[in-house]
């Protein structure tokens, strides 16, 4: 069925049209493209083959459902959690799975949770799919899902995120005096600093 309102990426975006037809431009000769259509639920992707100086290239291909997840973001008390970010990708045992922006590409995706704390993830590729948040104030989460079928939807997720604990103190010099400065704490598992500044009264928090 022609698809519209998403995008074909080759380097650059273009709109496919109601038809289900798109164009690139003044592309490279010699090239290899790769072709990514990247919608709201579905999927696609071929390579067709080098580009031949002034040729126009006809390519045609066919989108597939991706995954897709969805689910709440809540507190132990049950309460919805807003503006927390949830990234989906394949498995990675003992590895950060935080990165600010997950690498492209249908493999990963992330989402920020609403007022009730919903979130979506849709058009996601893979059989094995592994959820994770890093938040500050709340211990790390990492749920791996059972495998998935391709096209499959999950949309009862429950994440349950952990209040985390915090350090606080006061630096003082040996007479007793506050020292007003930064205080450092490392994470060992994930080797991350995290960081605070004491106050006029060398009092400092870090959560």
């Amino acid at each position: 069925r022609p698809m519209d309102g998403s995008s074909m990426n080759a380097r650059v975006g273009v709109p496919v049209l109601r038809t289900g037809e798109f164009e690139f431009l003044a592309l490279d000769a010699g090239i290899l493209p790769s072709l990514v259509y990247d919608g709201a639920e579905l999927l696609g992707y071929c390579e067709p083959g080098p580009l031949l100086p002034g040729a126009t290239l006809s390519v045609e291909f066919s989108v597939r459902p991706g995954l897709v997840l969805a689910g709440k973001v809540v507190d132990e008390a049950g309460r919805g959690l807003e503006g927390i970010v949830v990234r989906a990708g394949p498995p990675s045992p003992g590895l950060p799975f935080d990165d600010p922006e997950p690498p492209g590409g249908p493999n990963r995706r992330a989402a920020k949770s609403v007022a009730d704390g919903g979130f979506r993830l849709a058009a996601l590729a893979g059989r094995d799919v592994e959820l994770a948040v890093r938040e500050d104030g709340f211990v790390p989460l990492r749920l791996e899902l059972d495998p998935l079928a391709p096209g499959e939807r999950r949309e009862d997720l429950v994440l349950v995120l952990a209040r985390g604990g915090s350090i606080a103190g006061r630096l003082l010099w040996i007479d007793g005096t506050p020292i007003k400065g930064s205080v450092n704490a490392i994470e060992p598992e994930r080797g991350k600093l995290r960081s605070a500044k004491s106050d006029e009264d060398g009092r400092f928090e870090i959560s």
